[in-house]
């Protein structure tokens, strides 16, 4: 990755930051799947190859996003 592919990266990062702050009140405060969902989702093994940005923040929002406790503020 180079020096402008970085920079793009760090300014979605925090636009999905941003985006979040403004949203936060969307989402039900408890996470709404059961304990441990997330184990069978994850891989046992690093990837042999890099993996793009896209499919991490995808990864992100499909994977990660349901178990996280949203405190409304």
């Amino acid at each position: 990755m180079d020096a402008e592919e970085f920079r793009k990266h760090g300014y979605e990062a925090v636009d999905a930051a941003v985006r979040y702050m403004k949203e936060v009140n969307d989402y039900p405060v408890i996470a709404q799947v059961k304990p441990d969902y997330l184990r069978p989702l994850l891989p046992t093994e690093a990837p042999e190859s890099p993996e793009s940005f896209d499919v991490i923040i995808k990864d992100f929002y499909d994977k990660i996003m349901p178990g996280i406790t949203h405190w409304q503020s």
